[in-house]
């Protein structure tokens, strides 16, 4: 059975749920397919209730950051200062023991969401009409009919009189068949597109008791300051935060692992973390209560393989990305289409204004050839 629709958002991330909570009170159904059982897209917080909180995806914004704040603001939801420490340990070698290092003055620190980042997914989420939200709901294929798009998948079939896809752009062109050919210009910006977050590596490490915060002996007569903030060049994590702030009473570090270590299986991602750990802080950190990790690279619904190399950001922002396909009903508002900081939260969020603004009309968009 095929159901109607007049806006089909592909993606229940910040961007799709941003838009359709824009586009509420429209006058205009709006639905939401999201390929995942779960809405957040690269905003992911594991939080188990015996246990911190921990993001595994999209985690600070910053002053310059208008669009998430201003959305933040509407929202009533607060944020506070990531947490950082006047000094950093630094591991410049395997020669070499970790050494601190003086921070230098931060004009523009970093904040996070005090409820965390889902926070964010949960307040627009609530604020959408019953039956928007569909999970579950991977579209594979678009056929063109009459005036309209109907998009098909596994456990899918609805026909739109318009679609926007916020799916990752390469990822779109990889996952998704569109019945007429879509311009070669576009296609070739949106397999070169890179995806923010995709060779990530996200590690969150919780412990009984936040001992980084104290100062501690490393050696006879050697008294360190204390530090939850770590640069490395040995790795595994090549950089880490104290990330205790997001739940009162919980404690644990989070970072980035090398991207090389995709390959490696989960326990020897987590024996390689600790041991690191274990040479910054001592045997405190060698009995976590928690190891959380999320390889962005192995979700099917945010990462597709690159043709050849792609550098960071390649091509976010692309004109090409904002403009309106198939006759001016499919639309694109990724966070990699921004104009302005794509690929951040940031991005999502000035995309989806932009959708919502040519969705209700305010203004046009071209077809490129």
């Amino acid at each position: 059975m095929t159901d109607n629709t007049d806006i089909a958002i592909l993606g229940g991330g910040l961007a799709g749920l941003t838009l359709a909570y824009l586009l509420r009170g429209s006058g205009q159904t709006v639905t939401v397919l999201e390929a995942r059982r779960r809405l957040g897209g690269r905003i992911y917080s594991h939080a188990p209730t015996e246990a911190a909180s921990i993001e595994m995806g999209a985690t600070w914004l910053g002053g310059k950051h208008r669009h998430l704040t201003a959305l933040l603001d509407e929202l009533g939801l607060a944020t506070e200062p990531q947490v950082m420490d006047a000094h950093a340990w630094y591991e410049a070698s395997r020669q070499q023991a970790p050494a601190l290092v003086t921070l230098p003055p931060n004009p523009d620190p970093s904040m996070v969401l005090k409820r965390g980042s889902s926070a964010l997914i949960a307040a627009l989420a609530a604020r959408l009409p019953e039956g928007t939200l569909r999970l579950d709901c991977p579209v594979t294929h678009i056929e063109v009919l009459g005036e309209g798009l109907l998009l098909e998948g596994p456990t899918v079939s609805l026909r739109a009189k318009r679609v926007v896809s916020t799916l990752p752009p390469n990822l779109f062109c990889g996952s998704v068949t569109v019945s007429e050919a879509l311009p070669a210009a576009f296609t070739a910006v949106a397999q070169t597109c890179h995806t923010w977050m995709a060779d990530s590596i996200k590690v969150g490490v919780a412990y009984r008791s936040p001992f980084w915060r104290k100062p501690f002996w490393r050696k006879q007569h050697d008294m360190q300051p204390a530090s939850g903030t770590l640069f490395s060049n040995v790795g595994p994590l090549t950089e880490g935060y104290d990330h205790s702030h997001v739940r009162p009473g919980t404690f644990a570090l989070k970072g980035f692992a090398d991207s090389e270590s995709h390959t490696w299986t989960p326990g020897q991602r987590r024996g390689a973390v600790i041991a690191q750990l274990c040479r910054v802080y001592g045997d405190d950190a060698r009995e976590p209560v928690r190891y959380e990790e999320c390889v962005w690279r192995a979700e099917p619904y945010t990462y597709a393989p690159y043709g050849g190399y792609v550098a960071p950001h390649q091509h976010n922002g692309h004109p090409a990305l904002r403009a309106a396909y198939l006759g001016g009903r499919l639309l694109f508002g990724g966070s990699e289409t921004a104009a302005e900081h794509p690929g951040y939260m940031d991005g999502a969020v000035e995309a989806a204004g932009r959708c919502a603004e040519v969705v209700r009309g305010n203004f046009t968009v071209y077809e490129r050839a």
